[in-house]
């Protein structure tokens, strides 16, 4: 990902500004991984 936005904007992104995008790719994926395990407890009790 950030790869790809340093190529739109044709320069490198901050140090700063890449943990940025990273904290944020992280908490979509921790998002996800919690919204399936909900899943999951909810259909594992419910049958």
């Amino acid at each position: 990902m950030i790869e790809v936005v340093q190529l739109i904007i044709r320069r490198p992104l901050s140090t700063r500004a890449q943990n940025i995008v990273s904290y944020v790719g992280l908490a979509f994926f921790l998002f996800i991984f919690v919204v399936a395990l909900r899943n999951d407890i909810v259909r594992y009790v419910l049958g």
